[in-house]
C-alpha cells in the first residue's frame, strides 16, 4: 500500500504541470524580471516590471532608484563622462568567473560626435551697407 499523495493526476505528469504554470505567469506575468542594464547611481542590477509585454516600471535591485518606464531612465547607458569625451555603456559580461561574478559591465565608449555639412553660405544684402 502506498502513502504517497497523487498531487498532479494520472493524466499529468510534473513536467507537463510545470510547463503549464510557465506558460501562465509569461502571458500575463506582472513580476520583476533581470535587464541587462545596470544603475546609472550605484552601477547594481537593474529589474523591470512588465505587463502585457511593455515595461511599465523599472527599479535598482541595490540602491532601490526606480522610474515608470523604459530602462534608460536609470540605465548607466549614455551617461556622460564629462569633458573626457566618453560615455557610459552597459554589457553583458561574456566571461563571468568567480575573480568578475559580474552578468552585466560598464564600459566606456569614445563619444560618437557627427558632424554636419555646412550649407553653401548665402549673401545677405541690405540696401545702406
Amino acid at each position: 500500500m502506498s502513502s504517497q499523495l497523487d498531487l498532479f493526476g494520472e493524466e499529468q505528469s510534473p513536467e507537463k504541470h510545470l510547463a503549464e504554470v510557465v506558460k501562465r505567469r509569461s502571458r500575463g506575468s506582472a513580476g520583476w524580471q533581470l535587464s541587462n542594464h545596470a544603475c546609472r547611481h550605484c552601477f547594481g542590477r537593474i529589474l523591470q516590471r512588465a505587463v502585457g509585454g511593455v515595461v511599465v516600471e523599472v527599479r535598482c535591485a541595490e540602491c532601490g532608484a526606480s522610474a515608470h518606464g523604459v530602462v534608460d531612465q536609470i540605465c548607466a547607458c549614455g551617461a556622460d563622462c564629462g569633458d573626457i569625451g566618453y560615455v557610459l555603456k552597459c554589457v553583458r559580461n561574456p566571461n563571468v568567473t568567480k575573480e568578475n561574478p559580474h552578468e552585466v559591465l560598464i564600459r566606456e565608449v569614445p563619444r560618437v560626435t557627427q558632424e554636419r555639412e555646412r550649407s553653401a553660405q548665402k549673401t545677405v544684402r541690405l540696401g545702406d551697407f
